[in-house]
């Protein structure tokens, strides 16, 4: 069982300082916390963007291009045949053939949804009287889509065999397929056409920049001219990001990197599949201290609250010698006006206190005879907490804690036994001496 530990305590909330700091404990703030108070490293950048969406709004093809493409591509416009089917199953057995023969005779007199939900092996479908959905070409076995191809609307097959056994098959919707005329999709063949021109430039530009931009490292003026893209500039941003291609991850971490700090183009950067650029800083503005006028309101904040949590300590601890200068902590807390708390048979894993308390009050040192323990603690909102240990009750172990510790009394007695053995062995084998006798 666990240890238990009965307490009493009381909570010193915050004394707000109330002087407003001097100009000396500012000025020596400042001098001595400049780093905290620096203006964040920028940058902005140029950049070179090959970009595969505007490289395609860039294509302007003339209608007999755009006809030209659509014969080239007509089976991309054209819509597949489809036939909505529905089946039943008759299961590997040596029965299923006849089984599945006698239903299709059955069929031509009753209804297939009723004769799927009451003979399919197919559960799931039997349910919905065998309906499977749409299918086109190329999504089942062939032997079956052969038989579903086949058939009409309105017809049922035979029994066809695949692995999974003998299927009657009917076609309850079809719908033929056709190819859509040039007019109906001319939008569709167009962005067709922009997007298959602008993959080919895509690649084909994305190598020039990388090789014009690296040969001419100290500018993009070479590698623009090469591509003719012309760059584009963005505003100031940090190392936490900025608007638009200076939030890409990739982006920031290649404009603040030592070697574009350092006046280089970056290597290429790709963005997604379809998006590549090469940039180098257009301007750098190093962390520079903030003057002191910039952050004297921070730095009055800062030192009103240093100031707090110390008045708020020292009065921690003049209630901490008081109480072990004997007086009672709840007589103390009255006289304070502060909250006292009681509280008895706290375990490690209570969860009623805040864990730096719980923390303080079982490390504490147990009460000797009737003095009790007194402990100070900070919380994280700068509250104080002076605690006094009053007793611990030391728990029992457990039927299993027992076995535990006896099982290891006895493996160490077995260890240390055979560790005794061993030296015994040797030391005999040392001076042992050893004759070999031949017999003819």
């Amino acid at each position: 069982q666990n240890q238990k530990r009965s307490v009493e305590m009381v909570t010193v909330p915050l004394v707000q300082a109330t002087d407003k700091p001097t100009e000396q404990e500012i000025s020596d703030y400042y001098q001595q916390n400049q780093d905290d108070y620096k203006t964040a490293e920028q940058v902005s950048i140029e950049y070179i963007e090959v970009s595969l969406e505007k490289l395609a709004l860039d294509q302007d093809p003339d209608e007999q291009q755009l006809l030209d493409f659509f014969e080239e591509q007509k089976d991309v416009f054209a819509m597949d045949e489809r036939r909505k089917i529905s089946h039943i199953l008759f299961a590997n057995s040596d029965t299923a053939l006849t089984e599945a023969t006698e239903a299709r005779k059955r069929l031509d007199t009753e209804d297939f949804v009723v004769l799927a939900k009451e003979l399919s092996d197919d559960k799931l479908s039997a349910e919905k009287g065998g309906d499977l959905g749409l299918i086109v070409a190329g999504e089942m076995q062939k032997v079956f889509e052969d038989a579903v191809f086949a058939l009409q609307e309105g017809e049922i097959s035979p029994p066809v065999k695949t692995e999974f056994g003998y299927h009657l098959i009917k076609v309850t919707e079809l719908t033929l397929g056709s190819v859509k005329s040039f007019e109906e999709v001319k939008d569709k063949v167009k962005a067709a056409y922009q997007k298959t021109q602008a993959e080919n430039a895509f690649f084909e530009l994305g190598e020039i920049l990388a090789e014009v931009s690296y040969e001419n490292s100290d500018s993009l003026d070479a590698a623009a001219e090469a591509v003719g893209i012309a760059p584009e500039k963005t505003g100031m941003f940090t190392r936490m990001g900025g608007m638009d291609i200076a939030a890409e991850k990739a982006v920031i971490e290649a404009a603040f990197s030592d070697d574009v700090l350092a006046g280089n183009n970056s290597e290429p950067i790709e963005i997604g599949t379809d998006r590549v650029l090469v940039l180098r800083v257009a301007e750098h503005q190093a962390a520079e201290s903030k003057e002191l006028e910039q952050v004297r309101l921070f730095i009055e904040e800062a030192l009103i609250s240093e100031a707090t949590k110390k008045q708020t300590l020292a009065k921690a601890e003049q209630i901490k010698m008081d109480l072990q200068s004997g007086n009672s902590l709840q007589e103390l807390a009255e006289q304070a006006n502060l909250e006292y708390q009681s509280l008895t048979d706290l375990t490690r894993n209570n969860g009623e206190l805040d864990w730096q308390i719980s923390r303080a009050v079982f490390a504490s040192a147990k009460p000797k005879g009737d003095q009790p323990t007194a402990v100070q603690v900070g919380l994280e909102n700068g509250e104080q907490v002076v605690i006094n240990v009053l007793s611990v009750t030391e728990g029992e172990p457990s039927k299993a804690a027992s076995d535990n510790q006896q099982l290891a009394k006895t493996n160490i007695a077995r260890a240390l036994g055979q560790s005794d053995f061993n030296s015994v062995l040797s030391a005999l084998q040392e001076v042992a001496v050893i004759t070999v006798n031949e017999s003819e």
